[in-house]
């Protein structure tokens, strides 16, 4: 399970290695997108695209070995909550993979908007993974691990 496709490049990616994959995104506007990046690597009957409302709740239950995110949780406003839902989604040794962009500093911010290109870590609205968001994954995955990558990113793993 991959949530926050975008244009589909990691579920292609996850296809191409032989998984099945279900791709989660808020809206629809994404999907021709995303289809058209799994035709280019012919994968298109190894992935399902799907629209969601943001409630995993709503899936039906089916049992996932991994589900995967990059710089989607850090936009969840109740993680322990979406959290649980991801858990309970999972099999019985599924796994969350996921990275996320760690809380800079604005200095830090300024100088990544002006290397990247990117005024993401710029407005005010934008929050990254801290030591708060941290505790949480451990409060909810059996083991975690978390690798960070140059004071600018982060990787996780929870294990069910």
């Amino acid at each position: 399970l991959e949530l926050g496709y975008r244009s589909g490049r990691m579920s292609c990616y996850f296809a191409l290695l032989g998984a099945t994959v279900t791709g989660l995104e808020i809206g629809s506007s994404k999907i021709e997108t995303a289809y058209d990046e799994a035709r280019k690597w012919n994968v298109q009957n190894s992935i399902n695209f799907c629209e969601y409302d943001g409630n995993l709740s709503t899936l039906s239950k089916d049992k996932f070995d991994f589900v995967f995110t990059k710089s989607v949780l850090v936009t969840i406003p109740n993680l322990f909550s979406f959290l649980s839902q991801i858990d309970e989604l999972l099999n019985e040794s599924g796994e969350l993979i996921a990275a996320e962009n760690l809380k800079t500093n604005r200095t830090t911010s300024f100088i990544i908007s002006k290397i990247t290109h990117s005024r993401l870590r710029l407005k005010p609205t934008f929050s990254g993974v801290d030591e708060s968001f941290l505790s949480t994954i451990k409060r909810v995955f059996r083991k975690t691990e978390i690798k960070k990558h140059l004071g600018l990113v982060v990787g996780i793993r929870g294990v069910r």
